[in-house]
């Protein structure tokens, strides 16, 4: 398999990783989502981790998400990521928390109201204007 690398990527000011996170960033802000860039990091005894995305939608608890955007995964690499924002939960169980893979537009999705299950949805903003 070939892995790609990352290209390190400026949008609005913000130096991102890659260009994927980036052109999340820009359609966080089309959908006009208040939003931090890698907000904060996370420790449990299973390690440490350190989101992609917060977005912040109130007040509450559960009007918070953490989010991960990774490019296409396989289902080892889906596990791998569900592992590290478990970190997450632990800290704080109450927010939700969303992977998002650019290339088939999935969301896995872990919300207080699902219980322990992820569920699977569909994303797919549009990218235009987004840095290339």
């Amino acid at each position: 398999m070939t892995t790609i690398q990352a290209r390190p990527t400026t949008y609005n000011g913000i130096q991102m990783r890659s260009r994927l996170e980036a052109r999340y960033a820009a359609a966080l802000d089309r959908m006009h989502l208040v939003w931090e860039y890698e907000p904060r990091a996370f420790a449990s005894e299973d390690g440490q981790y350190l989101p992609d995305f917060c977005v912040i939608e109130g007040p509450k608890p559960g009007d918070i998400t953490y989010i991960e955007v990774k490019p296409t995964l396989d289902l080892a690499g889906l596990r791998a990521v569900m592992a590290k924002m478990a970190i997450i939960h632990a800290s704080l169980p109450q927010v939700n928390l969303r992977i998002y893979s650019d290339a088939e537009g999935m969301i896995f999705d872990q919300t207080p109201h699902h219980g322990e299950f992820w569920t699977v949805g569909f994303f797919s903003p549009t990218w235009e204007g987004a840095p290339r």
